[in-house]
């Protein structure tokens, strides 16, 4: 089997919200704002899905413009929109850490992070799949397809 593993740094752009599925299972959508190293007028947004106790976790502690740092895999959810096949790109996190709060952040910054004026919108595919997420932010082996 083979893989590529994603890691992204930046800014939570609305605070998570946890979602549980029919198995119980939690799952936390959301959308990471990510500066682009050489261009840092240019930002780019990304998809995020974690699952279970990661997605708890992240939902409970998680608020708007804080920084975090996700590595994970790459997902491609297909869906339809008003009868047109569509695709989205979404990082499915395997392990995470939290970064500085955008009110830490603010107190000795200039509040250049912030998040707003971009966004991600999020789409209503369903979310069914599972990652096996742990309390520590590490997943299990198994894949959610």
């Amino acid at each position: 089997m083979s893989m590529t593993i994603t890691a992204i740094t930046g800014n939570i752009t609305a605070d998570p919200e946890v979602k549980f599925i029919d198995s119980g299972a939690a799952v936390c959508n959301f959308c990471v704002a990510v500066k682009r190293p050489f261009k840092r007028d240019v930002t780019d947004f990304y998809y995020v899905v974690a699952w279970r106790q990661a997605a708890e976790t992240i939902g409970q502690y998680v608020k708007k413009g804080d920084m975090v740092e996700l590595v994970g895999f790459m997902i491609c959810e297909e869906y339809e929109s008003n009868g047109e096949k569509k695709r989205q790109w979404k990082l499915n996190v395997d392990r995470f850490s939290f970064g500085s709060s955008k009110a830490s952040r603010n107190s000795t910054a200039d509040g250049s992070n912030d998040t707003q004026g971009g966004s991600c919108q999020q789409n209503n595919s369903n979310t069914q799949g599972d990652n096996n997420n742990v309390p520590t932010g590490n997943s299990g082996d198994e894949m959610p397809f």
